[in-house]
Protein backbone atom coordinates (compact mmCIF):
# COMPACT_ATOMS: atom_id res chain seq x y z
CA UNK A 1 0.00 0.00 0.00
CA UNK A 2 1.37 3.47 -0.79
CA UNK A 3 0.02 6.42 0.46
CA UNK A 4 0.79 10.25 -0.78
CA UNK A 5 0.38 13.67 1.26
CA UNK A 6 0.90 16.82 0.54
CA UNK A 7 1.72 20.21 2.06
CA UNK A 8 1.83 18.47 5.68
CA UNK A 9 2.59 20.77 8.45
CA UNK A 10 5.35 20.13 11.19
CA UNK A 11 6.61 21.87 13.93
CA UNK A 12 10.19 21.40 14.36
CA UNK A 13 12.62 20.43 17.07
CA UNK A 14 13.03 24.17 17.74
CA UNK A 15 9.37 25.05 17.49
CA UNK A 16 10.22 26.33 13.92
CA UNK A 17 6.81 25.44 11.22
CA UNK A 18 7.88 23.11 8.65
CA UNK A 19 5.66 22.62 5.36
CA UNK A 20 7.79 19.90 3.40
CA UNK A 21 6.25 19.09 -0.44
CA UNK A 22 5.10 15.76 0.94
CA UNK A 23 5.25 12.61 2.85
CA UNK A 24 4.96 9.21 1.41
CA UNK A 25 4.05 6.49 3.53
CA UNK A 26 4.88 2.71 1.87
CA UNK A 27 3.66 -0.40 3.74
CA UNK A 28 4.32 -3.90 2.86
CA UNK A 29 3.58 -6.60 5.15
CA UNK A 30 4.79 -5.60 8.54
CA UNK A 31 7.19 -3.97 7.13
CA UNK A 32 6.74 0.28 6.54
CA UNK A 33 8.73 3.10 4.94
CA UNK A 34 8.33 6.51 5.69
CA UNK A 35 9.55 9.63 3.95
CA UNK A 36 9.99 13.69 3.73
CA UNK A 37 9.37 14.66 0.29
CA UNK A 38 11.37 17.78 -1.42
CA UNK A 39 10.63 18.82 -4.67
CA UNK A 40 12.18 21.48 -7.34
CA UNK A 41 11.46 22.08 -10.68
CA UNK A 42 13.51 23.83 -13.86
CA UNK A 43 16.21 25.93 -12.63
CA UNK A 44 15.31 25.84 -8.86
CA UNK A 45 18.08 24.90 -6.39
CA UNK A 46 17.66 22.84 -3.45
CA UNK A 47 18.91 24.39 -0.50
CA UNK A 48 21.05 23.02 2.14
CA UNK A 49 20.22 24.74 4.93
CA UNK A 50 16.28 23.68 4.28
CA UNK A 51 17.51 19.63 3.55
CA UNK A 52 19.22 19.81 6.90
CA UNK A 53 16.32 21.17 8.91
CA UNK A 54 14.41 18.84 6.97
CA UNK A 55 16.55 15.71 8.18
CA UNK A 56 16.80 16.94 11.99
CA UNK A 57 12.88 16.67 11.45
CA UNK A 58 12.37 13.64 9.89
CA UNK A 59 14.46 12.10 12.93
CA UNK A 60 12.36 13.84 15.14
CA UNK A 61 9.21 12.39 13.32
CA UNK A 62 10.54 9.10 13.47
CA UNK A 63 10.67 8.81 9.48
CA UNK A 64 13.15 6.89 7.54
CA UNK A 65 14.69 8.99 4.51
CA UNK A 66 14.60 12.91 3.19
CA UNK A 67 14.01 12.05 -0.70
CA UNK A 68 14.78 15.38 -2.82
CA UNK A 69 13.56 15.49 -6.38
CA UNK A 70 14.90 18.55 -8.90
CA UNK A 71 16.73 19.03 -12.37
CA UNK A 72 20.38 18.66 -10.79
CA UNK A 73 22.29 15.51 -11.51
CA UNK A 74 24.08 14.06 -9.21
CA UNK A 75 28.22 13.55 -10.29
CA UNK A 76 27.22 9.81 -9.49
CA UNK A 77 24.54 7.49 -7.72
CA UNK A 78 24.62 8.11 -4.05
CA UNK A 79 25.81 11.68 -4.39
CA UNK A 80 24.08 14.57 -3.16
CA UNK A 81 24.43 17.57 -5.55
CA UNK A 82 23.56 20.05 -2.91
CA UNK A 83 26.88 21.73 -1.43
CA UNK A 84 26.40 22.01 2.70
CA UNK A 85 24.35 18.55 3.26
CA UNK A 86 25.28 17.23 6.32
CA UNK A 87 23.84 13.68 6.22
CA UNK A 88 24.63 13.44 9.76
CA UNK A 89 22.13 15.97 10.76
CA UNK A 90 19.26 13.08 10.48
CA UNK A 91 21.32 10.38 13.06
CA UNK A 92 20.17 7.15 11.06
CA UNK A 93 17.45 9.14 8.94
CA UNK A 94 19.01 8.36 5.10
CA UNK A 95 18.71 11.16 2.18
CA UNK A 96 18.21 10.03 -1.56
CA UNK A 97 17.89 12.41 -4.25
CA UNK A 98 16.27 11.71 -7.83
CA UNK A 99 16.85 14.01 -11.09
CA UNK A 100 13.84 14.94 -13.21
CA UNK A 101 16.41 12.87 -15.56
CA UNK A 102 16.73 10.16 -13.56
CA UNK A 103 13.21 9.29 -13.26
CA UNK A 104 12.53 10.15 -17.35
CA UNK A 105 15.09 7.91 -17.77
CA UNK A 106 13.61 4.77 -15.97
CA UNK A 107 9.96 5.79 -16.80
CA UNK A 108 11.38 5.32 -20.65
CA UNK A 109 12.51 2.20 -19.35
CA UNK A 110 10.07 0.95 -18.23
CA UNK A 111 7.11 1.66 -21.14
CA UNK A 112 9.41 0.48 -23.55
CA UNK A 113 11.51 -2.17 -22.49
CA UNK A 114 9.69 -3.59 -19.44
CA UNK A 115 6.48 -3.48 -20.57
CA UNK A 116 3.77 -2.24 -18.41
CA UNK A 117 0.74 -5.28 -18.31
CA UNK A 118 -2.39 -3.28 -17.43
CA UNK A 119 -3.52 -0.82 -20.17
CA UNK A 120 -4.68 2.00 -17.90
CA UNK A 121 -0.96 2.17 -16.28
CA UNK A 122 0.56 1.66 -19.73
CA UNK A 123 -1.53 4.46 -21.06
CA UNK A 124 -1.01 6.74 -17.59
CA UNK A 125 3.02 6.23 -17.81
CA UNK A 126 3.14 7.30 -21.13
CA UNK A 127 1.14 10.13 -20.75
CA UNK A 128 3.00 11.10 -17.75
CA UNK A 129 6.71 10.61 -20.35
CA UNK A 130 4.95 13.26 -22.68
CA UNK A 131 4.39 15.20 -20.02
CA UNK A 132 8.27 15.45 -18.97
CA UNK A 133 9.12 15.83 -22.61
CA UNK A 134 7.35 18.54 -23.07
CA UNK A 135 9.78 21.85 -22.60
CA UNK A 136 5.57 23.52 -21.54
CA UNK A 137 6.64 21.43 -18.36
CA UNK A 138 9.04 23.41 -16.96
CA UNK A 139 10.48 20.34 -15.25
CA UNK A 140 13.65 19.31 -17.58
CA UNK A 141 15.87 21.65 -17.96
CA UNK A 142 19.37 19.50 -18.72
CA UNK A 143 22.47 20.39 -20.31
CA UNK A 144 22.84 23.72 -19.23
CA UNK A 145 26.48 24.66 -18.57
CA UNK A 146 26.55 27.22 -16.08
CA UNK A 147 26.94 31.35 -16.21
CA UNK A 148 30.95 30.42 -16.31
CA UNK A 149 30.72 28.44 -18.93
CA UNK A 150 31.98 31.08 -21.54
CA UNK A 151 34.67 32.46 -19.63
CA UNK A 152 36.09 29.57 -18.84
CA UNK A 153 35.62 28.35 -22.38
CA UNK A 154 37.68 30.92 -23.95
CA UNK A 155 40.29 30.83 -20.96
CA UNK A 156 40.57 27.14 -21.52
CA UNK A 157 41.11 27.83 -25.52
CA UNK A 158 44.06 30.04 -25.33
CA UNK A 159 45.79 28.51 -22.44
CA UNK A 160 44.28 31.28 -19.74
CA UNK A 161 43.70 28.87 -16.94
CA UNK A 162 46.94 29.00 -14.54
CA UNK A 163 45.21 27.43 -11.82
CA UNK A 164 41.60 25.83 -10.46
CA UNK A 165 39.02 28.45 -9.53
CA UNK A 166 35.47 28.50 -8.38
CA UNK A 167 34.63 29.04 -11.94
CA UNK A 168 36.97 25.78 -13.05
CA UNK A 169 35.05 23.48 -10.45
CA UNK A 170 31.33 24.75 -11.52
CA UNK A 171 32.18 24.08 -14.93
CA UNK A 172 33.74 20.62 -13.86
CA UNK A 173 30.67 19.67 -11.65
CA UNK A 174 28.20 20.12 -14.55
CA UNK A 175 30.55 18.00 -16.97
CA UNK A 176 30.33 15.38 -14.34
CA UNK A 177 26.65 15.87 -13.99
CA UNK A 178 26.26 15.77 -17.98
CA UNK A 179 28.12 12.50 -17.91
CA UNK A 180 25.86 10.85 -15.56
CA UNK A 181 22.51 12.57 -17.55
CA UNK A 182 24.29 11.02 -20.74
CA UNK A 183 24.79 7.33 -18.65
CA UNK A 184 20.92 7.26 -17.52
CA UNK A 185 19.51 8.56 -21.12
CA UNK A 186 21.94 6.21 -22.86
CA UNK A 187 20.34 3.17 -20.38
CA UNK A 188 16.62 4.14 -21.26
CA UNK A 189 17.07 3.95 -25.07
CA UNK A 190 18.98 0.44 -24.50
CA UNK A 191 17.27 -0.70 -22.02
CA UNK A 192 19.52 -1.45 -19.62
CA UNK A 193 22.00 -0.04 -16.75
CA UNK A 194 24.57 2.56 -18.32
CA UNK A 195 26.71 3.78 -15.91
CA UNK A 196 29.33 6.69 -15.59
CA UNK A 197 32.60 4.84 -14.54
CA UNK A 198 33.72 6.62 -10.96
CA UNK A 199 36.55 5.14 -8.98
CA UNK A 200 36.31 4.18 -5.19
CA UNK A 201 38.19 7.55 -4.25
CA UNK A 202 35.91 9.24 -6.13
CA UNK A 203 33.26 8.13 -4.68
CA UNK A 204 34.08 8.21 -1.31
CA UNK A 205 35.32 12.02 -1.82
CA UNK A 206 33.51 13.36 -5.07
CA UNK A 207 35.25 16.67 -4.55
CA UNK A 208 38.66 15.41 -4.69
CA UNK A 209 36.91 13.93 -8.45
CA UNK A 210 36.41 18.01 -9.14
CA UNK A 211 39.38 19.00 -8.00
CA UNK A 212 41.21 16.31 -10.81
CA UNK A 213 38.47 17.48 -13.05
CA UNK A 214 39.46 21.02 -12.99
CA UNK A 215 43.43 20.47 -12.45
CA UNK A 216 42.93 18.92 -15.70
CA UNK A 217 41.44 21.14 -17.14
CA UNK A 218 43.61 23.98 -16.15
CA UNK A 219 46.98 21.93 -17.41
CA UNK A 220 45.59 20.52 -20.63
CA UNK A 221 42.37 22.23 -21.49
CA UNK A 222 40.20 19.01 -21.51
CA UNK A 223 37.43 17.10 -20.16
CA UNK A 224 37.31 13.18 -19.86
CA UNK A 225 34.87 10.75 -18.56
CA UNK A 226 34.17 6.78 -19.56
CA UNK A 227 30.69 5.62 -19.63
CA UNK A 228 30.46 1.62 -19.55
CA UNK A 229 27.72 -0.50 -21.00
CA UNK A 230 26.62 -3.72 -19.98
CA UNK A 231 28.07 -6.48 -22.56
CA UNK A 232 29.83 -3.81 -24.75
CA UNK A 233 33.75 -5.15 -26.05
CA UNK A 234 34.99 -1.72 -23.64
CA UNK A 235 34.07 1.21 -21.91
CA UNK A 236 32.82 4.07 -24.01
CA UNK A 237 35.63 7.19 -23.45
CA UNK A 238 35.09 10.98 -24.10
CA UNK A 239 36.96 13.99 -23.95
CA UNK A 240 36.13 16.98 -24.83
CA UNK A 241 39.21 19.27 -25.96
CA UNK A 242 38.76 22.72 -25.30
CA UNK A 243 41.16 23.87 -27.00
CA UNK A 244 40.98 22.64 -30.22
CA UNK A 245 36.92 22.75 -29.93
CA UNK A 246 36.99 18.91 -30.84
CA UNK A 247 34.99 15.98 -28.89
CA UNK A 248 36.76 12.55 -29.26
CA UNK A 249 34.74 9.43 -28.60
CA UNK A 250 37.14 5.95 -28.32
CA UNK A 251 37.18 2.48 -27.38
CA UNK A 252 39.90 0.28 -26.54
CA UNK A 253 40.05 -3.75 -26.64
CA UNK A 254 41.72 -6.75 -26.90
CA UNK A 255 42.48 -8.59 -30.54
CA UNK A 256 41.94 -12.16 -30.85
CA UNK A 257 44.98 -13.57 -30.57
CA UNK A 258 44.78 -16.65 -32.63
CA UNK A 259 44.70 -14.65 -36.19
CA UNK A 260 47.59 -13.37 -37.66
CA UNK A 261 48.18 -9.73 -38.19
CA UNK A 262 45.98 -9.08 -41.32
CA UNK A 263 43.97 -11.38 -39.78
CA UNK A 264 43.28 -9.13 -36.83
CA UNK A 265 43.06 -6.43 -38.95
CA UNK A 266 40.63 -8.16 -40.90
CA UNK A 267 38.57 -9.06 -38.00
CA UNK A 268 37.72 -5.64 -36.78
CA UNK A 269 36.79 -3.89 -40.35
CA UNK A 270 33.88 -6.75 -40.77
CA UNK A 271 32.10 -5.94 -37.68
CA UNK A 272 32.59 -1.44 -38.98
CA UNK A 273 30.17 -1.96 -41.45
CA UNK A 274 27.95 0.78 -40.58
CA UNK A 275 31.11 3.09 -39.03
CA UNK A 276 31.92 5.52 -41.51
CA UNK A 277 34.90 5.95 -43.20
CA UNK A 278 36.89 8.84 -40.96
CA UNK A 279 37.00 6.72 -38.22
CA UNK A 280 40.40 6.34 -36.95
CA UNK A 281 41.67 3.18 -35.91
CA UNK A 282 44.85 2.60 -33.95
CA UNK A 283 46.41 -0.92 -33.51
CA UNK A 284 49.50 -1.45 -31.06
CA UNK A 285 51.38 -4.56 -30.21
CA UNK A 286 51.90 -6.21 -27.06
CA UNK A 287 53.76 -3.66 -24.56
CA UNK A 288 53.89 -0.67 -27.36
CA UNK A 289 53.16 2.69 -26.34
CA UNK A 290 53.13 4.41 -30.27
CA UNK A 291 50.54 3.16 -32.80
CA UNK A 292 50.18 2.79 -36.78
CA UNK A 293 47.29 4.09 -37.87
CA UNK A 294 44.74 5.09 -40.84
CA UNK A 295 41.14 6.00 -41.48
CA UNK A 296 38.72 2.97 -41.76
CA UNK A 297 37.79 3.99 -44.97
CA UNK A 298 41.46 3.37 -46.33
CA UNK A 299 41.49 -0.10 -44.73
CA UNK A 300 38.68 -1.41 -45.91
CA UNK A 301 40.93 -1.31 -49.42
CA UNK A 302 44.39 -1.54 -47.50
CA UNK A 303 43.93 -4.49 -44.20
CA UNK A 304 48.42 -4.27 -44.06
CA UNK A 305 48.19 -0.21 -43.55
CA UNK A 306 48.33 -0.59 -39.34
CA UNK A 307 50.68 -3.41 -39.72
CA UNK A 308 53.25 -2.48 -42.09
CA UNK A 309 56.74 -2.44 -40.98
CA UNK A 310 56.05 -4.05 -37.64
CA UNK A 311 57.30 -7.66 -36.18
CA UNK A 312 54.30 -8.53 -34.24
CA UNK A 313 50.83 -8.84 -35.11
CA UNK A 314 48.53 -6.00 -33.28
CA UNK A 315 47.69 -6.86 -29.37
CA UNK A 316 45.13 -3.68 -28.87
CA UNK A 317 42.76 -1.68 -31.28
CA UNK A 318 41.71 1.54 -30.12
CA UNK A 319 38.62 3.13 -32.51
CA UNK A 320 38.26 6.44 -32.61
CA UNK A 321 35.48 9.03 -33.56
CA UNK A 322 36.48 12.95 -33.86
CA UNK A 323 33.89 15.43 -34.37
CA UNK A 324 32.89 19.69 -33.43
CA UNK A 325 32.32 20.83 -30.14
CA UNK A 326 29.53 22.60 -29.74
CA UNK A 327 30.26 26.28 -28.20
CA UNK A 328 26.81 27.60 -26.58
CA UNK A 329 26.54 26.84 -22.79
CA UNK A 330 22.80 25.69 -23.65
CA UNK A 331 20.52 24.84 -26.76
CA UNK A 332 19.97 28.06 -28.90
CA UNK A 333 19.63 28.14 -32.36
CA UNK A 334 22.87 26.36 -32.93
CA UNK A 335 24.10 22.97 -31.42
CA UNK A 336 24.93 23.67 -27.22
CA UNK A 337 28.13 21.93 -26.09
CA UNK A 338 26.16 19.32 -23.94
CA UNK A 339 23.98 18.38 -27.03
CA UNK A 340 26.91 18.23 -29.36
CA UNK A 341 28.16 15.64 -26.45
CA UNK A 342 25.45 13.77 -26.32
CA UNK A 343 24.84 13.24 -30.24
CA UNK A 344 28.43 12.22 -30.38
CA UNK A 345 27.93 9.66 -27.96
CA UNK A 346 24.81 8.30 -29.61
CA UNK A 347 26.23 8.30 -33.19
CA UNK A 348 29.53 6.34 -31.54
CA UNK A 349 27.41 3.77 -30.09
CA UNK A 350 25.27 3.01 -32.75
CA UNK A 351 27.74 3.34 -35.62
CA UNK A 352 30.74 1.40 -34.24
CA UNK A 353 30.76 -0.08 -30.16
CA UNK A 354 27.68 -1.83 -30.28
CA UNK A 355 28.95 -3.85 -33.50
CA UNK A 356 32.25 -5.03 -31.73
CA UNK A 357 32.04 -8.51 -30.51
CA UNK A 358 35.05 -9.71 -28.33
CA UNK A 359 37.10 -12.43 -29.74
CA UNK A 360 35.80 -15.93 -28.92
CA UNK A 361 39.35 -17.73 -28.77
CA UNK A 362 38.63 -21.60 -30.88
CA UNK A 363 38.17 -24.66 -28.95
CA UNK A 364 40.68 -26.86 -27.71
CA UNK A 365 41.97 -29.74 -30.47
CA UNK A 366 41.68 -33.49 -30.06
CA UNK A 367 45.17 -35.02 -29.82
CA UNK A 368 45.25 -38.61 -31.29
CA UNK A 369 45.07 -41.41 -28.99
CA UNK A 370 48.38 -43.41 -28.15
CA UNK A 371 47.35 -46.64 -29.84
CA UNK A 372 46.45 -44.68 -32.94
CA UNK A 373 49.59 -42.78 -33.02
CA UNK A 374 51.36 -46.15 -32.62
CA UNK A 375 50.17 -48.49 -34.96
CA UNK A 376 50.38 -45.64 -37.76
CA UNK A 377 54.07 -45.24 -36.80
CA UNK A 378 54.55 -48.78 -35.89
CA UNK A 379 53.95 -52.27 -37.26
CA UNK A 380 50.87 -52.91 -35.16
CA UNK A 381 52.32 -55.33 -32.70
CA UNK A 382 54.30 -52.69 -30.32
CA UNK A 383 54.51 -49.10 -29.96
CA UNK A 384 56.99 -47.15 -32.00
CA UNK A 385 58.16 -45.04 -28.98
CA UNK A 386 56.03 -42.20 -27.08
CA UNK A 387 53.88 -39.91 -28.68
CA UNK A 388 54.80 -35.99 -28.81
CA UNK A 389 53.20 -34.13 -26.05
CA UNK A 390 51.49 -37.46 -23.99
CA UNK A 391 52.20 -37.53 -20.48
CA UNK A 392 54.92 -39.86 -19.62
CA UNK A 393 55.20 -42.20 -15.99
CA UNK A 394 58.93 -41.54 -14.21
CA UNK A 395 59.41 -43.50 -11.63
CA UNK A 396 62.30 -43.86 -9.68
CA UNK A 397 64.94 -46.89 -8.74
CA UNK A 398 63.95 -46.00 -4.77
CA UNK A 399 60.34 -47.64 -5.62
CA UNK A 400 60.63 -51.56 -6.88
CA UNK A 401 56.98 -51.83 -6.51
CA UNK A 402 55.35 -52.62 -9.93
CA UNK A 403 52.92 -49.50 -11.35
CA UNK A 404 50.31 -51.91 -11.48
CA UNK A 405 50.35 -52.86 -8.00
CA UNK A 406 50.35 -49.17 -6.93
CA UNK A 407 47.04 -48.96 -9.48
CA UNK A 408 45.49 -52.01 -8.19
CA UNK A 409 45.90 -50.45 -4.67
CA UNK A 410 44.23 -47.04 -5.37
CA UNK A 411 41.46 -49.03 -6.98
CA UNK A 412 40.52 -51.12 -4.32
CA UNK A 413 40.73 -48.07 -2.28
CA UNK A 414 38.15 -45.67 -4.17
CA UNK A 415 36.18 -48.71 -4.67
CA UNK A 416 35.98 -49.74 -0.45
CA UNK A 417 34.84 -46.04 -0.40
CA UNK A 418 32.54 -45.27 -3.42
CA UNK A 419 30.75 -48.70 -2.54
CA UNK A 420 30.65 -48.41 1.42
CA UNK A 421 27.20 -50.01 2.72
CA UNK A 422 26.50 -51.52 -0.95
CA UNK A 423 24.67 -55.18 -0.83
CA UNK A 424 27.19 -58.14 -0.07
CA UNK A 425 28.43 -59.24 -3.24
CA UNK A 426 28.17 -55.99 -5.17
CA UNK A 427 30.07 -54.81 -7.18
CA UNK A 428 30.51 -58.27 -9.36
CA UNK A 429 33.81 -59.40 -10.03
CA UNK A 430 35.24 -57.99 -13.62
CA UNK A 431 34.92 -61.47 -14.82
CA UNK A 432 30.61 -61.32 -14.67
CA UNK A 433 30.68 -58.08 -16.38
CA UNK A 434 29.26 -58.64 -19.49
CA UNK A 435 31.19 -56.31 -22.29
Amino acid sequence: MVQAFTEVSFEGPDGEKHRPDGVLHVRSGQHAFTALVEVKVGEAKLDADQINKYLRLARQEGYDCVLTISAEVAAFDGAHPTDGVQPSAGGKVQLHHLSWTRILANAIKEHAHSGVDDAEQAWLLSEFIRYLEHPNSGIIHAGDMGEHWVEVRDKARDGLLPRPTREVSDVCQRWDQLLHSNAMSLGSQLGTDVQEVVSRAHRQNPGLRTKEFAQRLCEEGVLEGRLRIPDAISDLSITADLRSARLVVSAEFAAPEEKGAKGRVGWLVRQLRDAPDDLIVESFTRGGKTPELAPLGELRTDSSLVVRGRQHPPARFRVTQRSEMGQSRRTTRKLGFADSVTESIERFYSTTLQNLRKAAPPPPKAMPRTADVSRAEGDGSSPAGPVPNSPQIVTSDADQRPIDDDLDENISMHKEDRFAGAPEGWPPPVSEVQP
